[in-house]
């Protein structure tokens, strides 16, 4: 079984409970990295993390100090992985780790691993370590509702129409607004394979994979376990023929148009 590792700097980010609900599978683990002082958890994030069991575990630093914390996850982060002797022979076996955290330090330490042939990123959330788009903001999800029922349309052609059946005109102008409100927001649509391999490339220099062998890891990572590995392999020969990923000896390079 190829094992998810979600670890979370709780002192950086504090992931919402219906996010933590998303977090579900055997092959999910959880450590919830908190400070000395955090000692206290609200009842719906326990709740949300319970059905999860043995599989979540809390981990605390004793002490407070800068970096204290970030220290802590990495030497966490470091026993989940074989020791030194057997990592070149055990690379490539299926584990990826995820660091929920807006601390950029990570990065150097998640590139070493990635090295080793593991799957490991930073991450922002946990939608996203999951490989979900982010939920639309209450303002974006107005904005696209007003869109969808321009304001005045159902005004202006339905009371007209309900006038006929009713002649009583002071308890019809509610119906129109219903109607408009019941409408729901289109959803938005999922980004397709291609343009989430640019923009996660693009937008995380720092985690860019610099083998081949660890590019293709990364990839399965980032657009999920169903993804085939043709669709990963295409993806890959794509980069290599718009001059987005070019090989130079064992290292790869890369190369994004400006603007």
């Amino acid at each position: 079984m190829n094992l998810t590792y979600i670890l979370i700097d709780f002192e950086n980010v504090k992931p919402t409970a219906a996010d933590l609900k998303l977090i579900r599978g055997a092959d999910y683990r959880v450590r919830l990295f908190h400070g000395p002082h955090q000692n206290k958890f609200d009842a719906d994030i326990v709740k949300a993390l319970q059905p999860l069991g043995g599989q979540v575990e809390f981990i605390q630093c004793e002490r407070a100090g800068k970096n204290a914390l970030d220290f802590h996850i990495a030497f966490y982060l470091g026993r989940m992985l074989p020791d030194t002797e057997t990592a070149a022979a055990t690379a490539g076996n299926g584990a990826s780790f995820f660091v929920i955290s807006k601390d950029g330090g990570f990065d150097v330490l998640l590139g070493h691993i990635r090295e080793l042939g593991y799957g490991a990123m930073r991450v922002a959330s946990v939608r996203e370590a999951l490989g979900m788009n982010e939920a639309p903001d209450a303002a974006a999800t107005q904005k696209l509702a007003a869109k969808t029922t321009p304001p005045g349309k159902a005004a202006a052609v339905k009371p007209a129409a309900v006038a006929k059946k009713t002649p009583t005109p002071k308890a019809q102008p509610a119906k129109p607004k219903e109607k408009a409100a019941a409408s729901p927001p289109k959803k938005a649509a999922k980004p397709d394979p291609w343009s989430r391999t640019i923009e996660n490339l693009r937008d995380h220099p720092n985690n860019r994979p610099t083998t081949s062998k660890t590019l293709e890891r990364h990839l399965t990572t980032l657009l999920g376990k169903e993804t085939s590995p043709a669709v990963v392999n295409d993806l890959i020969a794509r980069l290599q023929r718009e001059g987005v990923a070019t090989a130079n000896g064992k290292k790869i390079e890369y190369k994004f148009p400006k603007g």
